[in-house]
């Protein structure tokens, strides 16, 4: 019997030790915002063109033709833009800086530190980026992505 019990606490003892060598894997931990902003920077550089624009809610065709180009390295404080084909009024620069805004999530601002700053709202999702910023009225600028 005693042989049987030290038997029994044996293989206990090695269902133990294999159950604890399986790796445990951590939980989820939030991402920093240097990964999120690595994330939306990925998804915005790109060529992207425009599909609709809008000022004060009203269709504007005059930039129906715009392109958009965001480049720049990761880490960097600031990034590039470029733009083809402006309407008229001209409301973008045929080139620029921009960098994230403190609400990274939703803000940047084109051009900082110039007297041409301005903050731009944005929406990313997928293959589709929202501009939308106050400059003599309210414009929206939907791109598809190039």
């Amino acid at each position: 019997m005693l042989i049987n019990k030290h038997f029994q606490v044996f293989i206990f003892g090695l269902l133990v030790i294999a159950c604890s060598s399986e790796e445990v894997l951590p939980l989820d931990q939030p991402k920093t915002e240097e990964e999120i902003k690595q994330e939306i920077f990925e998804g915005m550089a790109h060529g992207w063109i425009v599909k609709s624009v809008t000022l004060d809610g009203v269709a504007n065709g005059d930039h129906s033709k715009l392109a958009l180009s965001i480049s720049g390295t990761l880490g960097a404080s600031s990034f590039g833009y470029s733009t083809q084909g402006s309407g008229s009024p001209t409301v973008w620069a045929p080139s620029g800086f921009w960098k994230f805004g403190k609400d990274y999530e939703r803000e940047i601002i084109r051009d900082p530190g110039s007297g041409a700053e301005l903050i731009l709202n944005y929406t990313l999702k997928g293959e589709e980026l929202k501009i939308s910023f106050q400059l003599n009225g309210k414009w929206v600028f939907a791109f598809e992505r190039q």
